[in-house]
């Protein structure tokens, strides 16, 4: 999970230098909506033996006209599952993550309708400034499932020095480092466009 251009300059040296991703199991599937075979990734099964529920919501109504949806998981490892319904191309999501309680400090995924795809934006992660390679956004297109279905799913895996991405059961996946310089436990969601459903949304903290 490292980039060769910044190894030996990362912030956590000389502590340690870069880390692995969990271990993932993979799978080759059929896609449909492209017509051509590709590799699933997902965390592997024998990670959830070290989580445990922490809470869950399920068919709530999301609003731009609404308040965010503010969650604290109270631990900074932990895995987030979301199931999002009736998206549209005007459909924003917004996901902060690790962001504290005064909101100088998070980590964003974005998911931007009108352009089908996922951002991950860490300028406000924390340390970004240590190499002009450790870009602070990049994003990734998706095929036409999620504007065909409506369905968006995301699993993410936070960690204290990286964030985990699984998209659609692991159709896409993204992974970055990040080196906050505080403790940020807050959750905040947030959509832009028309309503959309939250259908299902899990909180699991791990306990190793």
């Amino acid at each position: 999970m490292n980039n060769w251009q910044y190894a030996r300059e990362l912030p956590t040296a000389p502590l340690w230098r870069g880390q692995m991703t969990i271990p993932r199991q993979l799978q080759l599937d059929f896609n449909s909506f492209t017509k051509t075979y590709h590799l699933r990734q997902l965390p592997a099964h024998e990670l959830y033996l070290y989580s445990k529920q922490l809470l869950t919501f399920h068919r709530r109504k999301l609003s731009s006209k609404s308040a965010n949806l503010i969650l604290n998981s109270s631990h900074d490892v932990y895995m987030l599952n979301t199931e999002f319904y009736n998206i549209t191309k005007t459909t924003n999501i917004h996901i902060r993550l690790r962001q504290t309680i005064d909101k100088p400090e998070y980590t964003e995924i974005k998911y931007i309708g009108n352009k089908n795809q996922i951002e991950f934006d860490r300028s406000h992660s924390g340390n970004i400034n240590f190499h002009n390679s450790f870009y602070p956004q990049f994003n990734m297109s998706l095929d036409k499932e999620t504007l065909t279905t409506g369905i968006l799913k995301l699993q993410i895996i936070v960690d204290r020095c990286s964030i985990e991405l699984f998209i659609n059961g692991g159709k896409y996946t993204m992974t970055a480092l990040i080196f906050p310089k505080h403790q940020g436990y807050q959750i905040e969601l947030s959509i832009d466009g028309e309503d959309i459903l939250l259908n299902y949304l899990e909180l699991m903290l791990f306990s190793m």
